[in-house]
């Protein structure tokens, strides 16, 4: 889109439809490893050997401002919105749309229920994690 060649490394367990939709934009695709951490390190290795910009698919500060702007089309096209259901995989996604829709309208709330996560059970053992009914606290 904008002739900058990139490369995305996937785990190998990716599915085949979503490694089909990110190879259509013209993109170099690397199938590592079973996990997202195996791909990642191979990406940081393949960094390290050509000189490439890593960019994080969900903590990096200009992922989830990019993300916030879901928050920003839904408010706008739903006017009357008081919760966007979001699913949880790294964080950006979340953390983009919470940080954008908590500013655009302060009155939003976002809950986090039981087992509804996907995330990591590794990461929530994490003493920073804390257990909470409300997660759009800004």
């Amino acid at each position: 889109m904008l002739g900058v060649k990139a490369m995305i490394v996937m785990p190998e367990t990716t599915p085949i439809i979503k490694v089909e939709a990110t190879k259509k934009f013209g993109v170099n695709v690397v199938l590592h490893g079973d996990t997202y951490d195996d791909a990642c390190r191979k990406a940081r290795e393949l960094e390290a050997e050509n000189g490439y910009v890593f960019v994080h698919p969900f903590d990096d500060i200009d992922v989830m401002l990019g993300q916030g702007t879901v928050a920003m089309e839904v408010l706008k096209e739903l006017e009357d919105v008081d919760k966007i259901l979001v699913p949880i995989g790294g964080g950006g996604l979340i953390s983009g749309i919470a940080m954008a829709a908590k500013i655009l309208k302060p009155s939003i709330r976002g809950t986090q229920r039981g087992q509804t996560y996907t995330i990591d059970k590794n990461y929530l053992s994490q003493p920073w994690i804390q257990e909470a009914e409300t997660v759009i606290e800004i």
